[in-house]
């Protein structure tokens, strides 16, 4: 082991886990920039961290180390949130054995964005039913309705608990799928969640929004991450950060934003949309589903056939993307920021297609010069394919540059934001 996988070992050893963390969680990433993490942004950051260790690290006791970091700051962030919110978030009664604090951090999260307990209702009681090794079971009363609320550890016990709830005449209401925790709210009736005072959080959004107006960035964004992380249900919160984050092109951190609300707005075709939006720009197999979504629940058609282009060029249907670009009346669809991307996308396009022909036509004039003799042609044949990949690749890398805005021009995938449409984000698109 060279001294750089020894010194990489050691600063994981010098780590600690034992202080409590407050939430928003300032993280620093690895250029160096430090932002703030709800608690799911948190954990899911962390998560994907060990889901792309393999990618990044090719020792593997450096890939161990990097693993077993990831889960220890997972549980010391379950622990800080169970000690930050966990007393105004549940109590239990009649427990046989107490929860780990690192599952109570889960519950009360859970808790508080199912229920907004904490924040615009007191902490409810947790009667036990069963506990044991596999699961643990709770009885509750909110208001009028009663639910069940189910906690599982493993994947194996709780599909079995999902097969059992499809014969069930009760229905999972909400729940929550981690990789080592799986918490599901089982109940007849919809939650009903108590409305926060409408001037409070028009007062909430507006001090978030002026920041942005005068220019700090980053504090009106601490701002709108501190709001959703109280009140999940706050729609304008994620809005808001989702443009602050698109702006300084913070897609990592604007897709686990949009995560987190299209998991509390399922069916609002706004998020889908800007969530397919940021999942095209970091390339992720998922846009299509999401665009699918979006569309089965109302969202614009004009803004799904715009962003499917970027699908079909995903896929590897670069004509297909082409010829809808090319017909002017799908452009003038568009907003004005979004014509200026279809542009320069149909010149990105265009360039491959001209470069892809004129390869081709090069590739069949050597190969016929060889089959007429003319050795010298080899040459040009072999060369003419070995530049092809070559091509391909660096058009592949011009065309990210231009997804990330690292040409140095922003390029709109969706009508651009105004932050004063942040309070009426709903409406948007």
């Amino acid at each position: 082991m060279n001294d750089i996988y020894r010194q990489r070992i050691q600063n994981y050893k010098r780590k600690d886990y034992s202080n409590c963390l407050a939430f928003p969680v300032e993280i620093v990433g690895y250029d160096g920039i430090m932002r703030c993490y709800s608690f799911e942004d948190s954990i899911s950051l962390y998560k994907e961290r060990i889901r792309n260790a393999h990618q990044r690290f090719g020792n593997e006791t450096i890939l161990n180390a990097e693993k077993e970091h990831c889960k220890k700051r997972i549980a010391q962030l379950r622990r800080s949130y169970y000690i930050q919110y966990g007393w105004e978030s549940f109590r239990i009664e009649s427990s046989s054995e107490a929860l780990r604090p690192e599952d109570a951090g889960e519950l009360s999260a859970f808790l508080r964005s199912t229920f907004a307990v904490g924040d615009l209702r007191p902490a409810i009681e947790l009667n036990v039913v069963r506990q044991n090794e596999s699961e643990h079971i709770f009885a509750t009363q909110v208001g009028e309705q009663q639910y069940l609320l189910y906690m599982h550890w493993t994947l194996e016990e709780y599909s079995k608990f999902c097969l059992q709830q499809l014969s069930s005449s009760e229905k999972i209401l909400f729940k929550r799928e981690g990789e080592d925790v799986f918490l599901s709210l089982i109940g007849s009736g919809e939650v009903e969640l108590p409305q926060m005072a409408e001037d409070l959080l028009e007062e909430e959004i507006l001090i978030a929004v002026n920041h942005l107006k005068w220019g700090d960035l980053l504090e009106g964004l601490a701002h709108f991450v501190a709001l959703y992380q109280h009140n999940p249900y706050n729609r304008s919160a994620y809005w808001g950060a989702s443009i602050v984050y698109e702006k300084v092109g913070a897609y990592a951190e604007e897709e686990m934003t949009l995560r987190m609300a299209v998991h509390y707005f399922t069916d609002d075709p706004a998020f889908l949309l800007r969530y397919a939006a940021v999942l095209i720009r970091r390339s992720a197999d998922e846009a299509v589903s999401i665009l699918h979504r979006a569309k089965s629940n109302g969202a614009s058609p004009k803004q799904i056939e715009f962003l499917r282009c970027f699908a079909y060029i995903q896929q590897g249907s670069y004509i297909k993307a082409r010829r809808y670009l090319e017909k002017k009346q799908n452009r003038a669809k568009l907003s004005k920021s979004q014509r200026r991307t279809a542009l320069y996308l149909l010149h990105l396009l265009r360039f491959r297609a001209f470069c892809r022909l004129s390869f081709l036509f090069v590739l069949a004039l050597s190969l016929n010069g060889v089959l007429m003799g003319l050795s010298l042609l080899w040459i040009l044949f072999a060369a003419t394919i070995l530049l092809f990949p070559i091509l391909h690749i660096f058009w592949s890398r011009r065309y990210q540059r231009f997804l990330t805005g690292e040409t140095g021009s922003f390029y709109s995938l969706l009508p651009s934001s105004d932050f004063q449409k942040i309070r009426t984000a709903t409406d948007a698109h």
